[in-house]
């Protein structure tokens, strides 16, 4: 009884790795768009309206508790420019992201358009990592030079 057990733990195991490999396969497939993402291109991908003018609509648009944050949040945001000039796959990664607080990003899609970025020539499909403190109740989009300065001071 108990090799009857083994063998079929065994069997059980290689379906499921062979199902877990054919699906793999088949979404490889489907993603020919997104061949590579890069996290640095020769040419980064650039927003239509400059980082002072995405604060002012945010704060105009969009008060920081309806948003679902509170003062001294830390907001990273992720999202993907494809080689196409679409901005796809929006995610908040900090804090954890709650339904309150997708208005946040539904913002930021619908007022916001991007150039791909370029590698060797080629547009490519690149990762945005986008930096919000609040303060004093006001969304503040962090540069990468206020992002080490954040950093220095939480340390």
């Amino acid at each position: 009884m108990w090799h009857y057990l083994k063998k079929m733990k065994s069997i059980f195991f290689i379906f499921i790795l062979v199902c877990f490999s054919i699906s793999t396969i088949h979404a490889q497939s489907d993603s020919d768009s997104i061949k590579s993402i890069f996290v640095i291109a020769e040419l980064m991908p650039e927003c239509n309206i400059s980082k002072n003018q995405l604060e002012e609509v945010l704060n105009n648009s969009i008060s920081v508790s309806e948003a679902g944050f509170s003062n001294d949040d830390f907001i990273e945001i992720l999202f993907i420019v494809t080689c196409n000039n679409e901005d796809v796959m929006y995610k908040i990664i900090q804090p954890e992201e709650k339904a309150s607080n997708t208005k946040l990003l539904k913002i930021i899609q619908n007022n916001t358009s991007w150039t791909a970025g370029q590698q060797r020539g080629r547009n490519v499909d690149c990762r945005i990592s986008m930096h919000i403190l609040v303060s004093k109740g006001k969304f503040n989009l962090l540069d990468e030079k206020e992002l080490k300065k954040y950093y220095r001071k939480k340390k």
